[in-house]
Parts: structure tokens; C-alpha cells; sequence
């Protein structure tokens, strides 16, 4: 699927800064009132973020926002992987609905070091479901 990304000026310039500092290159960049999300080309992430985390706070300083990175993957269940990291995707199944609409159920792995995997995965699916519908044409997410 070959996927359309449109990007305003501020991210542009964001992107520009990013891949400066990084030296990482940028598949897109999505803003929120206090973060920018970076998603990179896969195997970018460690130069993105630098050693120690250096890049990604220097970052911080200059655009005065949360920056995130996420690495991008073609594999839906791989990219899952990434967004909801620590926590371990262990199926990705879709759902049969009615209404045309595209369903993944998405099942973690229950860690006990972990408090509560699902409940993690849970906060992250609100930024997830935008990025899973631009890049694999997913509507929702559920939990299993």
C-alpha cells in the first residue's frame, strides 16, 4: 500500500532539524500540542536517539517539546512491536466485522515485572490508531 503523507510547514521544519541533529532519516512526523513523534526509516532508531539519549534531548531543548521515535515497519505485528515497546505483541489477528471497517485484536505478553501489560497497551493505542490507519488501513484495536 503506498501511503500519501502530507506535512505542514512546522513539520517540515521539525524534520529538518531532526534529521540534522540525528542524522537519522524521517518516514514522517506527527504533532500534538506538547510532542512531536518522529516515526524513522527501520534501523534508525538507536542512531536517531543517540547514545544515552543525547540527540533526543537536545532535541527537547531546542524545539521545547516531548520528542518521541518510532521506527517504522512494513510488518503490522513488527511495528506494533515498536509502538507498544517494552510490552511484547505475541498475536495480531483481524476481526470479522460487518461494516467494512478493519478490526485488529492485538495480544500482549503478561510479564510479572510488569504491572499490567494490557492496561499499558491500552494507553498507547490512542496514538496508535491514527498511524494504523495510515499506513495498514487499520480502524481500530482491541485488546486480547
Amino acid at each position: 500500500m503506498v501511503v500519501k503523507i502530507k506535512l505542514d510547514v512546522e513539520c517540515l521544519k521539525h524534520i529538518n532539524l531532526f534529521q540534522s541533529v540525528t542524522k537519522a532519516s524521517v518516514k514522517d512526523c506527527v504533532m500534538d500540542y506538547d510532542r512531536v513523534l518522529f516515526i524513522v526509516n527501520p534501523g534508525q532508531a538507536g542512531l536517531a536517539i543517540g547514545k544515552g539519549g543525547v540527540n533526543i534531548r537536545n532535541l527537547q531543548r531546542l524545539i521545547k517539546k516531548k520528542i518521541e521515535v518510532l521506527e517504522f515497519n512494513d510488518d503490522l505485528r513488527l511495528f506494533l512491536n515498536n509502538i507498544f515497546r517494552p510490552v511484547k505483541v505475541t498475536d495480531v489477528e483481524d476481526v470479522d466485522r460487518s461494516d467494512d471497517k478493519r478490526v485488529i485484536k492485538v495480544s500482549v505478553e503478561a510479564d510479572p515485572s510488569q504491572i499490567s501489560p494490557k492496561a499499558f497497551v491500552r494507553g498507547k493505542i490512542k496514538k496508535a490508531r491514527p498511524l494504523l490507519k495510515k499506513y495498514f488501513d487499520v480502524d481500530d484495536v482491541t485488546i486480547g
